[in-house]
Protein backbone atom coordinates (compact mmCIF):
# COMPACT_ATOMS: atom_id res chain seq x y z
CA UNK A 1 0.00 0.00 0.00
CA UNK A 2 2.82 2.37 0.39
CA UNK A 3 4.46 4.39 3.32
CA UNK A 4 2.01 5.92 5.76
CA UNK A 5 2.78 8.37 8.36
CA UNK A 6 0.72 11.00 10.34
CA UNK A 7 0.15 14.07 8.60
CA UNK A 8 -1.50 17.68 10.04
CA UNK A 9 -2.05 20.15 7.72
CA UNK A 10 -3.52 24.13 8.71
CA UNK A 11 -5.05 25.57 6.26
CA UNK A 12 -6.80 29.27 5.71
CA UNK A 13 -10.91 28.30 6.38
CA UNK A 14 -11.39 30.42 3.69
CA UNK A 15 -9.75 27.81 1.31
CA UNK A 16 -10.83 25.04 3.09
CA UNK A 17 -14.71 26.50 2.53
CA UNK A 18 -14.37 27.39 -1.08
CA UNK A 19 -15.09 24.48 -3.77
CA UNK A 20 -11.90 23.68 -5.06
CA UNK A 21 -10.64 23.53 -1.53
CA UNK A 22 -13.28 21.49 0.39
CA UNK A 23 -13.19 19.51 -2.96
CA UNK A 24 -9.24 18.64 -2.33
CA UNK A 25 -9.92 18.02 1.18
CA UNK A 26 -12.71 15.68 0.54
CA UNK A 27 -10.62 13.74 -2.22
CA UNK A 28 -7.87 12.94 0.21
CA UNK A 29 -10.18 12.46 3.33
CA UNK A 30 -9.09 14.70 5.54
CA UNK A 31 -10.42 15.03 8.82
CA UNK A 32 -11.14 18.84 10.61
CA UNK A 33 -9.24 18.08 13.99
CA UNK A 34 -9.20 21.78 15.18
CA UNK A 35 -9.93 25.57 14.44
CA UNK A 36 -7.76 28.08 15.64
CA UNK A 37 -9.46 31.83 14.35
CA UNK A 38 -9.08 31.87 10.51
CA UNK A 39 -7.56 28.92 10.60
CA UNK A 40 -7.92 24.83 10.82
CA UNK A 41 -6.15 22.00 11.65
CA UNK A 42 -6.81 18.40 9.23
CA UNK A 43 -5.38 15.19 9.70
CA UNK A 44 -4.82 11.88 8.32
CA UNK A 45 -3.34 8.90 10.01
CA UNK A 46 -3.05 6.97 7.16
CA UNK A 47 -1.99 9.61 4.44
CA UNK A 48 0.31 7.75 2.16
CA UNK A 49 3.80 8.74 0.28
CA UNK A 50 4.00 11.65 3.00
CA UNK A 51 1.03 13.52 1.56
CA UNK A 52 3.02 14.56 -1.57
CA UNK A 53 -0.27 14.79 -3.74
CA UNK A 54 -2.34 16.81 -1.74
CA UNK A 55 0.32 18.98 -1.29
CA UNK A 56 0.87 19.80 -4.72
CA UNK A 57 -2.76 19.61 -5.20
CA UNK A 58 -2.82 22.44 -2.66
CA UNK A 59 -0.08 24.36 -4.12
CA UNK A 60 -1.58 24.22 -7.62
CA UNK A 61 -4.90 25.78 -6.09
CA UNK A 62 -3.16 28.80 -4.87
CA UNK A 63 -3.46 27.95 -1.27
CA UNK A 64 -1.04 28.33 1.59
CA UNK A 65 -0.98 26.21 4.36
CA UNK A 66 1.41 24.59 7.20
CA UNK A 67 1.88 21.30 8.92
CA UNK A 68 3.96 18.35 9.30
CA UNK A 69 4.36 14.83 9.18
CA UNK A 70 5.15 11.92 10.71
CA UNK A 71 8.15 9.63 9.03
CA UNK A 72 7.55 6.02 7.46
CA UNK A 73 9.51 3.24 5.90
CA UNK A 74 11.28 5.08 3.15
CA UNK A 75 11.34 8.75 4.42
CA UNK A 76 11.61 10.68 7.56
CA UNK A 77 9.18 13.22 9.57
CA UNK A 78 9.57 16.65 7.94
CA UNK A 79 8.06 20.07 8.14
CA UNK A 80 6.44 21.87 5.29
CA UNK A 81 4.33 24.98 4.62
CA UNK A 82 3.12 26.23 0.63
CA UNK A 83 3.69 30.19 0.63
CA UNK A 84 3.24 32.06 -2.97
CA UNK A 85 2.95 28.75 -4.88
CA UNK A 86 5.80 27.53 -3.29
CA UNK A 87 6.30 24.66 -1.46
CA UNK A 88 8.62 24.44 1.24
CA UNK A 89 9.90 21.22 3.16
CA UNK A 90 12.79 20.72 5.65
CA UNK A 91 13.24 16.99 7.45
CA UNK A 92 13.22 16.86 11.08
CA UNK A 93 14.52 14.28 13.89
CA UNK A 94 12.04 12.21 15.25
CA UNK A 95 11.65 14.30 18.10
CA UNK A 96 9.98 16.89 15.68
CA UNK A 97 13.17 19.35 16.06
CA UNK A 98 15.32 19.85 12.81
CA UNK A 99 17.89 18.09 11.43
CA UNK A 100 22.13 19.59 11.04
CA UNK A 101 24.42 16.82 10.38
CA UNK A 102 27.65 17.14 12.61
CA UNK A 103 31.13 15.77 12.15
CA UNK A 104 32.31 14.72 15.50
CA UNK A 105 35.87 13.81 14.14
CA UNK A 106 36.06 17.81 12.71
CA UNK A 107 34.01 19.32 15.81
CA UNK A 108 32.14 20.90 12.72
CA UNK A 109 28.45 21.27 11.94
CA UNK A 110 26.92 21.89 8.12
CA UNK A 111 26.79 25.10 7.28
CA UNK A 112 24.28 24.79 4.72
CA UNK A 113 22.39 22.35 7.12
CA UNK A 114 22.26 25.34 9.53
CA UNK A 115 21.10 28.06 6.28
CA UNK A 116 18.10 25.92 4.96
CA UNK A 117 16.80 25.43 9.00
CA UNK A 118 17.27 29.37 9.36
CA UNK A 119 15.99 30.01 6.01
CA UNK A 120 12.50 27.56 6.66
CA UNK A 121 12.06 29.21 9.83
CA UNK A 122 12.17 32.37 8.91
CA UNK A 123 9.87 31.80 5.70
CA UNK A 124 7.31 29.71 8.32
CA UNK A 125 7.01 32.69 10.55
CA UNK A 126 6.19 34.70 7.58
CA UNK A 127 3.97 32.46 5.76
CA UNK A 128 2.19 31.94 9.59
CA UNK A 129 1.40 35.71 9.83
CA UNK A 130 0.59 35.71 6.35
CA UNK A 131 -2.57 32.81 6.99
CA UNK A 132 -3.84 34.74 9.76
CA UNK A 133 -4.36 37.78 8.77
CA UNK A 134 -8.19 38.41 7.85
CA UNK A 135 -9.74 39.56 4.41
CA UNK A 136 -9.66 43.31 5.14
CA UNK A 137 -6.07 42.69 6.50
CA UNK A 138 -4.90 40.58 3.28
CA UNK A 139 -6.01 43.55 0.87
CA UNK A 140 -4.38 46.29 2.84
CA UNK A 141 -0.95 43.85 2.68
CA UNK A 142 -1.54 43.42 -1.01
CA UNK A 143 -2.40 47.43 -1.71
CA UNK A 144 0.51 48.44 0.59
CA UNK A 145 3.04 46.02 -1.39
CA UNK A 146 1.64 47.33 -5.09
CA UNK A 147 2.34 50.80 -3.87
CA UNK A 148 5.72 49.83 -2.53
CA UNK A 149 6.66 48.39 -5.92
CA UNK A 150 4.90 51.70 -7.84
CA UNK A 151 7.43 54.05 -5.99
CA UNK A 152 10.74 51.76 -6.20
Amino acid sequence: MGDRCYFTVWVRNIDAESEKGSSILADYGLERQDTDGSLSGWVDDQMNYGGADFLEDWKEAGFPCDGHQDGGDDYGPSHFFIRKGELFELNTARSGGFVIDFDSELFEFSEHDLTAVKEFILGAKVNDEEMKRGPLEDLAATHNTNTDEEQA
